[in-house]
């Protein structure tokens, strides 16, 4: 499938491309909506084009507050499902349209509303999910297969992890247990040996967001989900290696996350 929603997801919410979208879409209805009735651009004086600034930041702070506030609304939920998150950028659409609508209502005492400024706002809308939409998601699409690129996932199973300068592991991804943040570098636990790699947690992180079966679990622990024999507690791990068990701290923070997982495993 060309366009897939769920790239749009991933670059959105996990890579933190908010703002991006947010006032790309922004700025697309507003040049949209300059060049229509509204806001009077037909008329060539500087009072229609002050008129014009005015309405273009009162229109972009609807999007902008409405876009973030949903976000924080529903930034559980869609960092879960990508499916909800189709709902979330419709209920921004809509409440944003009527939200607009009531305060040019009130501005200028309802005599400058109308049924065709309604379908303008909604014909704006509509480009900015065909235009800006459509555009962000095959760029999500790009970055989404050109860091599984990256990973340079080699034989069949194995991927490369890339440190600082020019340090990086190739490793069997199905032998990792888990990795610590020691300082500088990470330990990473093998089934037979550890390894260290100097780098930050994050990075790994980073490069090992494509592979569900690796979770951060803490500030200085990320684990292979398959290793997980039993989670007795909510700020406890255990991970089976071998003949011994391995047990990890689960802070506040991944604890409804690690739950979620270990009650529905992927």
């Amino acid at each position: 499938m060309l366009i897939n929603h769920k790239y749009f997801h991933w670059f959105y919410y996990h890579k933190r491309k908010q703002h991006l979208f947010n006032f790309s879409t922004g700025l697309f209805i507003w040049l949209f909506l300059g060049v229509t009735r509204p806001f009077g651009i037909s008329n060539n004086n500087f009072e229609a084009y002050i008129y014009l600034l005015l309405n273009l930041l009162l229109f972009g702070s609807v999007w902008i507050i409405i876009s973030y506030l949903f976000d924080f609304i529903f930034r559980k939920q869609v960092k879960k499902n990508h499916a909800f998150d189709l709902r979330v950028l419709g209920f921004k659409v809509l409440f944003m349209i009527h939200t607009y609508l009531i305060i040019r209502g009130i501005s200028c005492d309802w005599e400058c509303m109308d049924f065709i400024e309604y379908l303008e706002l909604w014909l704006a809308c509509g480009l900015m999910i065909g235009f800006c939409y459509l555009t962000f998601s095959l760029y999500a699409r790009y970055l989404y297969f050109h860091s599984m690129i990256g990973q340079k996932e080699l034989a069949s199973g194995s991927i490369e992890l890339i440190g600082e300068g020019k340090d990086s592991l190739i490793l069997p991804m199905s032998e990792i247990i888990s990795l610590k943040a020691d300082d500088n570098y990470v330990d990473i636990q093998m089934i037979k040996e550890k390894k260290t790699l100097r780098s930050s947690l994050s990075a790994i992180e980073n490069q090992l967001e494509p592979f569900s079966q690796f979770i951060r679990v803490h500030r200085s622990y990320m684990i292979n989900f398959h290793y997980v024999e039993d989670y007795p507690r909510k700020d406890t791990i255990l991970l089976r290696q071998r003949d011994e068990r391995i047990e990890l701290p689960v802070s506040k923070k991944y604890q409804e996350q690690v739950n979620e997982l270990f009650t529905h495993p992927k």
